[in-house]
């Protein structure tokens, strides 16, 4: 057995298992090198400049120490070890750790941890600091429908189409629409009253736990006019910086996981570090390049006329680039003519335009609502005309990949009804 252990230790100075490390190593009780650290920032600084590490182990108090912290250890082919000091309870597990020690774990105890989790280090060897992050989706929670377009084309009311429709075609579905754009007007346009919660208390929530449903839904608040619950958007646009990647994805899944359908209103930027050469602007649009890249359907919406339909032509392009499959797009032209012959043009306008192949679901067209805004002032249901064709064109997309029920053919849903929840400060 070739090489040693290399561990990084993590806790407060006045812990006995962090003194004991020490002299376990030095006097050979464990095999292993040992090198002390006081902070996250550290460790990362350690694992950044190239040495290679076996494993961390760390307190469960320590600051910082969450879903993202432990991600990004583990990327660097370092296995983290959680010393349990029973003042934080989490599932340390769920959020990454190999595995978690008792306070009072001796020599023999690491060992065998270390054996069964860590890699031995070649000295010679050296490892490349670089990191890559990739978000993969799982298909055994609900689905989750991104709708994106230019500004001023009414994402916003099409989302909202959407999931009152969604919601209404079928009674065994529980439908959520989440804000992720960084304009947020779904608080405006629903009259809510409050602005929290939201989005980054959800992703808050996520950075070191993994919250169950009941207690995922406690973020949203009911809309029972149109039978959704409505997850509002950040405060600020600054608040992008503070939400930390993977806990944002996690907050997304865990929507997935507690709603039978997610109806995302997001933004079109998934610009990343390959795009622009910036780490901070890939981070900024965490949230939106990991709802495109679970999507299981794609709504671009765009308003009638020659710019519109170049708008829909450079979307298109831009999710196709991102790695979204053109059979998951749907076009969707808001405020469309009512006449046929006028619609026959469009959609050969579309044919032409389009950059990709022919297999982007045909375009929906949706006419002008009447007394728009007194309806976002009051949350009233929107139109059926309006809800109901958008919903089938996501359902028929649903039902292609065996989410007819907005998750996979073997999950049963729950039947919808009204909800009180407590609102959480």
């Amino acid at each position: 057995m070739t090489g040693r252990f290399v561990i990084v230790g993590l806790g407060g100075a006045r812990s006995p298992w962090f003194s004991n490390l020490t002299r376990w190593s030095t006097t050979g009780l464990v095999g292993a090198e040992y090198t002390k650290a006081l902070s996250a920032d550290e460790v990362l600084a350690i694992l950044g400049a190239g040495r290679k590490v076996s494993a961390l182990i760390v307190s469960g108090s320590t600051p910082g120490l969450d879903r993202d912290f432990v991600s990004v250890v583990n990327s660097f082919g370092v296995a983290v070890l959680v010393v349990d000091d029973g003042h934080t309870q989490r599932d340390w597990e769920s959020l990454g750790a190999a595995s978690v020690l008792p306070m009072s774990f001796g020599p023999d105890e690491l060992a065998e941890d270390l054996e069964r989790n860590a890699q031995r280090i070649d000295p010679t060897s050296r490892r490349s600091s670089r990191v890559s992050v990739s978000f993969t989706s799982q298909d055994d929670i609900g689905a989750l429908i991104a709708v994106t377009g230019a500004g001023g084309a009414g994402v916003s009311t099409i989302s909202m189409a959407l999931s009152q429709g969604l919601a209404a075609l079928s009674g065994a579905r529980t439908v959520a629409l989440a804000d992720l754009t960084r304009r947020c007007d779904l608080a405006m346009y629903h009259d809510v009253g409050d602005v929290i919660p939201g989005l980054p208390e959800l992703v808050e929530a996520h950075r070191g736990d993994t919250p169950d449903p009941d207690r995922v839904r406690e973020f949203l608040f009911d809309i029972d006019s149109r039978n959704y619950d409505l997850l509002l958007g950040q405060r600020r646009s600054r608040d992008s910086a503070a939400m930390a990647p993977l806990s944002t994805a996690a907050a997304i899944d865990g929507l997935r996981r507690s709603y039978d359908i997610v109806v995302a209103d997001s933004d079109p930027t998934v610009d990343g570090e390959s795009d622009t050469g910036s780490v901070d602007i890939e981070l900024f649009n965490s949230a939106q390049r990991h709802a495109f890249s679970v999507a299981s359907v794609v709504i671009v919406v765009v308003q009638p006329g020659i710019r519109g339909l170049r708008r829909l032509a450079g979307l298109v392009s831009t999710l196709g680039n991102f790695g979204v499959p053109a059979a998951r797009l749907v076009p969707v032209i808001n405020q469309a003519p009512r006449s046929a012959p006028a619609k026959a043009s469009l959609t050969r306008l579309i044919a032409d335009l389009n950059p990709l192949d022919d297999s982007i679901h045909p375009a929906v067209f949706v006419k002008s609502i009447k007394l728009l805004e007194d309806i976002h002032h009051q949350a009233d249901a929107l139109p059926r005309s309006v809800s109901m064709p958008l919903a089938v064109a996501v359902d028929s997309l649903l039902s292609r990949e065996g989410k007819r029920n907005g998750v996979s053919a073997t999950k049963v849903a729950a039947t919808v009804t009204p909800r009180e929840r407590s609102r959480v400060a």
